[in-house]
């Protein structure tokens, strides 16, 4: 589901943010994360069980190190990152292998982005900079946050923490004003910039239109700018 679909502007948005106006307290924390799971699961629900695992892994990771002793806290961020950056590589590079292969994988969904966030989070714990999240629901949402999801950009969660805790005041008129302004520009500079922009390169890389060995020094020069923009 991508943001400039019929389906997402018309069906999923209205009522995701419908569910998340009415729902008080800390139940917009509820709402959220069954809204990016179902955005996650659009697609298919062949990687939930990755991002599941991931998620829990690394929620207890933070409350384990919360609890451990100051001589074994050194150890725990490594196999943190490392576990974490294994499943990265082998999605990353053994799809990319039975690709190569023309077997057809599909990665998993904006698993670059949630990997890094989560790591981003754990290095917010390591250093002292958050606490570790006690609330296993608004950990889960931040990793799995639907509209930086599947194109970033990758948030700290020392930034996003103080809004998944505060259950009061997230819906007032100039928050909302604030995204929608955000959300219309976003929008149009994805339609009317970046897509349009974006066709040029599509026309120079694909094979039912100019092609790589047909494209002149100039026109690949300006199809890498127009990939560069868009």
């Amino acid at each position: 589901m991508v943001f400039n679909s019929v389906v997402f502007l018309f069906c999923f948005l209205p009522l995701a943010l419908l569910a998340y106006y009415l729902v008080p307290g800390r139940g917009k924390n509820v709402v959220l994360l069954v809204e990016s799971l179902l955005f996650y699961c659009w697609t298919g629900v062949e990687y939930l069980p990755l991002i599941v695992c991931l998620i829990v892994f690394n929620y207890l990771w933070g409350l384990l190190t919360a609890r451990t002793k100051a001589k074994l806290k050194g150890l725990l961020p490594a196999v943190a990152v490392l576990v974490n950056l294994a499943a990265l590589v082998y999605f990353k590079y053994a799809n990319f292998l039975i690709d190569t292969l023309n077997v057809g994988a599909v990665l998993p969904l904006g698993i670059s982005y949630y990997i890094f966030k989560i790591i981003s989070y754990e290095a917010d714990v390591y250093t002292g900079k958050v606490e570790a999240e006690k609330d296993p629901i608004a950990f889960a949402a931040y990793v799995l946050f639907f509209p930086q999801l599947i194109v970033g950009p990758i948030i700290k969660y020392r930034d996003m923490a103080p809004q998944l805790h505060n259950y009061k005041n997230r819906c007032n008129t100039a928050l909302m004003e604030r995204g929608v302004e955000l959300f219309l520009f976003g929008l149009a500079k994805k339609v009317i910039l970046a897509d349009s922009i974006g066709a040029l390169w599509t026309d120079i890389i694909s094979t039912g239109g100019v092609g790589l060995s047909n494209v002149s020094t100039p026109l690949a020069w300006l199809g890498i700018i127009a990939y560069s923009l868009q």
